[in-house]
């Protein structure tokens, strides 16, 4: 039963980073964490983790297409992988229901701002040095922060940022919102991943468990294969009530496990 339940996650998750452009963690927490039995931030660190090599395998395959929008990903990259190390870090210290909360007020938030995006056209207005590095403080710091704290890679911030942005082709949004996850997930997995903390498995690094981080990478392919290759003809509607619909249920289920 464990092993169909890994696959099941997995499977979801390649399709909600490839497809949605959303951070698998926003599954994998609640799953690791209810269900699999795992301490909190052990379940954060796997997820981050878990993400990360999804991620890698996604932005390779965005990469071969020509999706990705690398002039974004590396500035806006500068500043989420050093606020996601410091809140990795963070995180490691904060006990487990401020994180929860910290989550679930995540989760909200991020299904009301996703519910009223709109699609803008890109703009063709001056874009200077300076709004191209405020934006990129933005949304670098907010993932950054998010990633760490949570577990989830970030991309449930990027992702809607980039699509109200009006600056970036919405068929290259998701391949570049997982360029910067793989920063984001990087850094925050190292601060879990170095972290003096006692293993009690074995194929366990600091917070990390291996094993499962990479079961769940080898299920996710099938879908994740499949999301890259149709994400694009997702449209931006059915794209903003999908993440909507699926940020309140997890929501939901964390509200009920914290009390």
């Amino acid at each position: 039963m464990l092993i169909v339940s890994t696959i099941t996650v997995g499977l979801i998750v390649g399709l909600m980073t490839s497809f949605l452009g959303l951070g698998g963690g926003i599954l994998i927490i609640p799953a690791l964490s209810i269900y699999f039995r795992l301490p909190y931030h052990e379940a954060i660190a796997t997820s981050l983790f878990t993400i990360f090599m999804v991620t890698t395998a996604n932005v390779i395959r965005f990469q071969i297409k020509g999706m990705i929008i690398w002039q974004v990903v590396l500035l806006v990259a500068v500043f989420a992988s050093i606020v996601s190390y410091i809140a990795g870090l963070s995180a490691t210290m904060m006990p487990r229901e401020y994180l929860m909360i910290i989550f679930i007020l995540f989760l909200l938030f991020m299904s009301v701002r996703t519910y009223f995006l709109k699609n803008n056209r890109i703009k063709n207005s001056e874009n200077t040095r300076r709004a191209r590095i405020l934006s990129a403080i933005k949304i670098g710091s907010l993932a950054g922060a998010i990633s760490g704290l949570t577990g989830v890679a970030g991309g449930s911030v990027i992702t809607p940022l980039l699509m109200n942005s009006g600056r970036i082709d919405m068929n290259k949004v998701v391949p570049t919102s997982n360029s910067i996850m793989l920063f984001t997930t990087f850094f925050a997995s190292f601060a879990f991943l170095t972290a003096n903390y006692p293993t009690t498995r074995a194929w366990q690094i600091g917070y990390i468990h291996l094993d499962i981080a990479f079961f769940l990478f080898l299920s996710s392919f099938p879908t994740a294969l499949w999301g890259t290759q149709y994400q694009d003809r997702l449209s931006l509607k059915w794209r903003k009530n999908i993440v909507t619909l699926f940020l309140l249920i997890i929501a939901i289920r964390m509200i009920f496990h914290l009390f």
